[in-house]
């Protein structure tokens, strides 16, 4: 045992818990949550052998213990849970289990976060796989967090270790790490198979079964309401709102489901997440579910005994827990946190009671003061000074306690004393056995009805509640009355005080009213104990828990703005025009539940009555349904009737909701009689029955921004005033769900076709394939593959299935709860695709009657929804075009209008002129192309057409079937598109005029073309010869006239520095070429005259006998060759250096090159060739001159005439092959191009010859000594320019020149030497200068010593 220092007892450990959440590894034993066993037992009895994964919801507030359920189901797998004890329906304590240890069952519970499962595009059809994915991907972290989580993976995997289980063949198997979660999320088959790899990797260890056990789902609001300190944003807006719609569709898809059997889910929800499931009816079959509401006291007591009797828990004060357990509303959660102060507490305080532990507590701890006793009320206590500790105390007992527990005078110091504003701090209760069948009985005899699940419902306002839930709250506060009592207020205030503080719902006030008559009865004819305890009034100011439960609290967070605006409140009610004002405000406020950031409003007038405001709304699903989201919003008692509605003008702006208000249920009977008798205003109305309990919240909401700002972004409400805000929202969301469900069901909302702009253009492919697949029972697969029923183009075939991926609706969408047309049903077991017939396709029809109406009268009349996606006019559009395609309407500048049998038979009559006179008249213009057997062979063509199928599909067929709402719309579809598809298939294979007159040129159909096919439609074969003859016709005439404009060119510009080029050969291939296009439509003449190739292979002989393919290609070849390019379907243009053309432009180019160098080396050759004509013949021999005087003769000879004769006379041998000519002419210009290369070569040789003659008489030793001489007087030196270019006229001229300058060097030397040198001549020093001063100057030294004077030379000094 350990002690302290006073000899108490010393616990070593409490076991409880600061933070009030439960943790892993259990420490303690499981008590009570009888309920979830029996249920939850029951769930699992059949989970492994269910076909499908299968839900189980858990609905509890925080700190009721879900979390700790969790915990101990995966401690009972693993086999190290500390029991469960439970009481059974008699009373006694039984030892319980769910699962067996070691997991025996089979069964894997893991336990993930919600928030780590919830993606953007977590959807419906993905959730269950993801959910799975996302546990074993948790299971098979190698380093798990530390964590409660982590903790329990760790226990897990520590399990299966010696068994040979590997997280990393785990993730292996699951592919972990390789894949983000979006592409996973979108590739639901990968994600499908991953899930099931792991599963078989577990199914080695004897896992047959995945439980996942998710927490935390909850919404953002109920964290702050329970007190929770969250920090993470990204969770708050991730659940809140989004999960409810994710979590329901995924529990509707059952195809999903069944794709894993071998998985299932315990959902640990939230109240507000609970409510919504439970309040869709569609999945009562769909799912297990189970409300655990607060804990009992039993449940308390026997948890505290178990842990006592073990040694693990002191023996508290009197009436500690009973206090702990009402501070804590109930709430296992807060009650962990206020016993584990006080556990703290006793360590050093072990002698003091509860009233001195709880108020100590309560002025000490920050959590006690700020979330669960507002200690400041206590320090305004109307009593003597002396009893105020007293008081306190008493007050801090919480609970009603026999009057005979205190004295005479303590009873009446309780009684009178006081809070400073006047509320008395005490009141009497009695303890009374109370039945709750007995309570039931009393309820429906007095306009209640009895429900499901304990609820009883007015008849009268149609409001519910649970009396089991009242009970039980009641419970709450009955802790020291005797087995079977209920302590309750004594007197009608008292009692609904504690009504509506225990059991915070407005729904509860009257029926609370009613029960206190049924208890006033009771008391006043038996006996019962009587009680003091702290009065409810109080109470709510004192405790915290119960402030934020019933909502008393505060509208605003700032204490003084809000009692500001509780003021301002009041006096509203006051004023005089109290209805009148009331109903503005009830409107507003309306107004602002559906919109919080404060919609622009305008007041709507119908009979000069100001009845309603106008608004817009910014994203609602079911309200949003105008083009511009407009929403009317009357009270009823506000115009002598609600018929006045009809010949207003509300629906001017089009179609949309008009929500009647009114506070009984008494006007819809009037609304009934306006459906009945006025369609489309009916269509538009909605019914909001406003209780009392909204209208005070109502007006709340219609005061100025600056009182109460009520956008989530200004954070100034109250948590509880916020939850009765989104109470009524949701109600309001249940109504325009209900109103949109129905319209919807009606087929007047209209839904984008397509969700993609870029696919707009293929609804009429895809309203083809829809067609094909109602009449054939066709499958995607065959609308690409099987004869009879595919796409005539494969291309049309893939824009379709593009097209369908469009029809999809995004996944952002889908999150939102937008859904498709229903036009394509995917089946995800298969990923086939099925049709069906929406509603909306007769309410179009219908609409449009006999009429042509235009495409903003059907936006006016019908509603809309994804309108942020795509417009309502662009939507409208869409069904036009979708309808059209389908040949039931008909589209005329944006007027529509029904096709009817008077329009079908008037087509039928005039394809029946067509095929009968104007078919052969249309063959007969090409008798001059085609001989007769041709004409013949085209007419004979039309017999393939069945006038007969026509007529028989038009008897058998009645379209106005499609115009109304029936249960067997499919068959009747099916029928009347058959007969509507027999009837144009034949109209259109005879003659169809659209096509036929839109039908645009094309090669690649004329080369299909061929008189002996017989599945081409009629019109199509006559159209296409028709268009092919004048195709050719109209390209015919831009060929010619560019021949005739390149030939002209020719002819204009041949001549070139007065040389001329030979343009024949061009011209006269030119002029072939145009033979064969001119008479080409004419094959006798063109037969007649001369072309470029054989009469059979001519362009007019393919025509002539229809062969198409070979005509084109013989007119492209004629094209290209000519070098020409098509530029559009009728015109051609000349294509850069191509063909024929192409061919002189190059000649062309060559000879004026050549001309251009002769020009150039003409002077040249003429100056060296006068240059030498006096010099002596070896010097001409020498330089080639004889050479150069031939070469340039030649050239002279071909520009001057050669060329042309030349050219003419290859015309003359060789004019039978008409290319020879061109080929032979560049050959002829190439030879002299050669000849001219030589030319300038020769010129080349003959100048540098010259040069180097010319420099041979340069002396140069002469040069050297006499430079030295210039040197040496600073004079200029000479400088001989061996490369300088021949100055002289003649050669002669050039070599004298040199010799006279080499004469004036010398003269200048030695004239030098005879003014400056005694010994020394001129013809010694250049001796010194060729021997570079290399001489015997033993023999001169005279002469040294007069060139060192001179400065000419100088002597090196050496040392021996």
């Amino acid at each position: 045992m350990n002690f302290n220092d006073k000899g108490v007892e010393k616990m070593s450990k409490s076991v409880w818990l600061k933070d009030g959440v439960s943790t892993f590894p259990v420490q303690q034993p499981m008590v009570g949550q009888r309920e979830f066993y029996e249920a939850f037992k029951e769930y699992l009895q059949d989970l492994k052998s269910a076909p499908m994964a299968r839900v189980f919801t858990l609905i509890a507030k925080w700190g009721i213990g879900k979390s700790r359920i969790a915990y101990e189901l995966v401690s009972e797998a693993l086999g190290i849970d500390k029991g469960w004890t439970i009481r059974d329906q008699s009373g006694q304590l039984q030892k319980v289990r769910l699962l067996k240890p070691d997991f025996a069952d089979g069964i894997l519970p893991i336990y993930i976060r919600y928030e780590q499962m919830h993606e953007d595009l977590l959807y419906g059809e993905n959730w269950v796989g993801y959910g799975a994915y996302v546990a074993l991907a948790k299971l098979a972290e190698q380093q798990p967090a530390r964590t409660i989580q982590g903790s329990i993976v760790k226990h897990i995997q520590d399990h299966f270790l010696p068994l040979g289980f590997s997280p990393a063949k785990l993730a292996e198997a699951i592919e972990l790490g390789q894949h983000e979660a979006n592409d996973l999320l979108q590739h639901i088959d990968r994600l499908d198979q991953l899930v099931q790899n792991g599963l078989a990797y577990l199914k080695s260890f004897g896992i047959e079964h995945l439980m996942v056990i998710v927490d935390e789902v909850e919404s953002e609001y109920e964290l702050f309401m329970d007190g929770i300190q969250e920090q993470s944003e990204e969770r708050k807006k991730k659940l809140d709102g989004d999960a409810i719609k994710v979590i329901t569709s995924a529990i509707k898809h059952e195809d999903s489901r069944t794709r894993h059997p071998n998985v299932s889910f315990l959902l640990l929800c939230s109240p507000a997440i609970g409510d919504q499931i439970k309040a869709l009816e569609a999945l009562a079959r769909r799912l297990d579910k189970l409300e655990i509401n607060q804990n009992s006291y039993a449940d308390i007591s026997d948890y505290i005994a178990s842990l006592q009797q073990s040694g693990k828990l002191r023996e508290y004060p009197a009436g500690l827990v009973e206090a702990a357990y009402t501070i804590a509303a109930g709430n296992f959660g807060w009650l962990n946190v206020i016993m584990a102060h006080c556990d703290q507490y006793l360590e050093q305080h072990p002698d003091k009671e509860t009233g001195e532990i709880l108020q100590d507590l309560a002025y000490s701890v920050p959590r006690f003061k700020e979330s669960l006793i507002d200690h400041s009320q206590l320090d305004y206590i109307d009593t003597k000074p002396v009893h105020i500790p007293f008081v306190k105390k008493a007050l801090l007992r919480q609970l009603p306690y026999p009057k005979d527990y205190y004295s005479e005078e303590e009873q009446q110091i309780l009684l009178s004393a006081k809070h400073i504003e006047g509320i008395p701090l005490f009141k009497e209760f009695v303890a009374l056995p109370l039945a709750k069948n007995d309570l039931g009985f009393y309820l429906v005899q007095n306009k209640y009805k009895a429900e499901s699940d304990h609820l009883f419902v007015n008849e009268t306002t149609g409001e519910s509640f649970s009396l089991d839930v009242l009970l039980r709250s009641l419970e709450t506060f009955s802790i020291n009355a005797p087995k079977g009592s209920f302590v309750v207020g004594k007197e009608r205030e008292t009692f609904l005080a504690q009504v509506r503080m225990l059991y915070p719902k407005d729904e509860v006030v009257e029926a609370a009213e009613l029960l206190y008559t049924y208890l006033e009865q009771r008391m006043k004819t038996e006996q019962f104990e009587t009680y003091i305890g702290p009065n409810f009034v109080f109470l709510e100011r004192l405790n915290r828990r119960y402030a934020v439960k019933t909502g008393i609290a505060n509208y605003l967070l700032n204490e003084e703005k809000d009692q500001q605006l509780q003021q301002h409140l009041n006096e509203l009610a006051k004023q005089y025009d109290k209805e009148d004002g009331e109903i503005q405000r009830l409107l507003l406020g309306f107004a602002r539940a559906i919109e919080q950031d404060y919609p622009d409003v305008q007041t709507i007038q119908v009979k000069e009555n100001k009845c309603g405001l106008r608004i817009k709304v910014t994203n609602h699903l079911y309200l949003g349904v105008h083009p511009k989201k407009i929403v009317d919003i009357i009270w009823a008692s506000k115009l002598a009737s609600l018929h006045d509605l009809v010949d207003s003008k509300l629906l001017d702006s089009g179609n949309h909701p008009i929500i009647i208000l009114a506070p009984t249920a008494d006007v819809e009977t009037e609304i009934d009689d306006i459906k009945r008798k006025y369609e489309r205003l009916g269509r538009c109305l909605l019914f909001f029955q406003v209780t009392n309990s909204q209208k005070k919240v109502l007006e709340a909401l219609s005061v100025e921004r600056e009182m109460m700002d009520i956008r989530k972004s200004a954070h100034q409400l109250s948590q509880p005033f916020r939850a009765k805000i989104r109470a009524i929202t949701d109600e309001i969301a249940r109504v325009a769900r209900t109103w949109f469900e129905q319209v919807d069901k009606e087929g007047y909302v209209l839904r984008p076709i397509v969700f993609t702009k870029s696919e707009e253009d293929s609804i009429p492919l895809l309203a083809e394939g829809y067609a094909k697949m109602i009449i054939h029972d066709a499958t995607i697969a065959e609308l690409g593959a099987k004869q009879g029923v595919k796409f005539t183009d494969s291309e049309d075939f893939t824009r379709f299935q593009h097209a369908l991926k469009a029809t999809k609706v995004p996944a952002k969408l889908d999150k939102e709860g937008y859904r498709d047309t229903g036009l394509f049903i995917q089946n995800n077991e298969n990923d086939q695709y099925e049709v069906q017939i929406p509603a909306t396709f007769a309410s179009l029809m219908s609409f449009i009657g006999n009429r042509r109406v235009t495409y903003k009268e059907i936006e006016e009349a019908f509603f809309f929804s994804s309108v942020d996606v795509i417009k309502p006019p662009k939507i409208v559009e869409q069904w036009m075009t979708f309808l059209q395609a389908l040949k039931i309407v008909r589209i005329n500048n944006n007027h529509v209008e029904n096709v009817t049998s008077h329009m079908l038979e008037a087509k039928r009559d005039k394809i029946k002129q067509w095929y009968e006179k104007e078919y052969d008249q249309l063959v007969d213009e090409f008798k001059e192309t085609f001989d007769q057997a041709r004409i013949e062979l085209l007419k004979r063509y039309k017999r393939h057409g069945d006038l007969e199928k026509i007529d028989e599909a038009l008897r058998n067929m009645d379209l106005k079937l499609l115009h109304v709402h029936t249960n067997n719309h499919l068959a009747i579809w099916k029928e009347q598109l058959s007969y509507l598809q027999q009837f144009h298939d034949e109209c259109n294979f005879i003659f169809d005029e659209e096509k036929w007159n839109t039908l645009q040129p094309n090669e690649r159909n004329f080369a299909n073309l061929t008189f002996d096919r017989n599945d081409m439609p009629i019109w199509q074969k006559l159209k296409l010869v028709q268009q092919f003859h004048e195709y050719v016709s109209t390209i015919q005439k831009d060929i010619l006239a560019k021949i005739h404009e390149k030939v002209e060119e020719m002819k204009n510009t041949n001549e070139y520095k007065g040389y001329y080029i030979p343009i024949s050969p061009f011209t006269y291939v030119l002029e072939l070429y145009k033979n064969e296009i001119e008479n080409a439509m004419n094959h006798v003449k063109s037969s007649q005259l001369k072309t470029m190739v054989s009469n059979k292979e001519t362009l007019a002989h393919h025509l002539s006998l229809g062969n198409y393919k070979e005509a084109i290609d013989r007119l492209n070849i004629i094209i290209s060759q000519i070098g020409l390019k098509k530029v559009d379907h009728t015109k051609v243009e000349w294509k850069e250096r191509s063909g024929i053309i192409g061919r002189y432009y190059d000649l062309k180019d060559k000879f004026v090159q050549m001309v251009d160098l002769f020009v150039e080396s003409k002077p040249k050759v003429e100056k060296w060739i006068a240059y030498y004509e006096n010099s002596n013949a070896d010097v001409k021999s020498e330089v080639g001159i004889a050479e150069l005087s031939t070469l340039f003769d030649k050239l002279t000879v071909f520009l001057e005439s050669g060329f042309e004769e030349a050219v003419d006379d290859i015309c003359t041998a060789k004019k039978e092959n008409a290319m020879t000519l061109i080929d032979e002419t560049e050959k002829l210009l190439q030879e002299r191009k050669n000849v001219m290369t030589d030319l300038i070569a020769q010129v080349t040789k003959v100048e540098n010859t010259t040069k180097k003659k010319r420099n041979q008489y340069f002396d140069e030793l002469l040069i050297d000594a006499v430079n030295r001489l210039f040197r040496l007087q600073h004079q200029p030196l000479y400088q001989a320019d061996l490369s300088a270019p021949i100055q002289e006229a003649t050669y002669k001229e050039t070599i004298d020149k040199v010799q006279m300058e080499m004469k004036q060097l010398e003269t200048y030397a030695h004239q030098f030497f005879a003014e400056h040198a005694k010994f020394v001549q001129f013809e010694f020093y250049k001796e010194v200068v060729d021997r570079k001063g290399e001489l015997d100057w033993t023999n001169y030294q005279k002469e040294k010593e007069e060139l060192e004077q001179i400065g000419l030379i100088r002597t090196k000094v050496e040392v021996l």
